[in-house]
């Protein structure tokens, strides 16, 4: 008897497990497509992103050197006495 009630188990729980291996197939497809047409999208902003990056990198560095330069001509300064301060200032004011 305990066989002839296994048997429509077994026979539902075969049907359950190919119902759900369709559906992850029919998922997969549909998914697959609407994927690759996200990815296209996502290289081209890696590409924007990365050129952006290596603008601000050369913006950097360009800011950084006139940083240093200005650190020069402020150390210039800071280290002049009152005879070069007044040399300084007659230079500009003949310019």
């Amino acid at each position: 008897m305990n066989s002839n009630i296994n048997k429509p188990v077994i026979v539902v729980m075969a049907l359950l497990l190919i119902m759900v291996i369709a559906e992850v197939v029919v998922i997969v497809k549909y998914i697959k497509p609407f994927m690759d047409k996200v990815e296209r999208p996502v290289e081209e902003w890696r590409e924007k992103v990365d050129s952006l990056k290596t603008i601000n990198d050369d913006i950097t560095n360009e800011i950084n050197k006139l940083d240093s330069i200005k650190n020069d001509e402020v150390n210039k300064i800071h280290n002049l006495n009152r005879d070069s301060t007044i040399k300084l200032f007659k230079e500009l004011v003949s310019k």
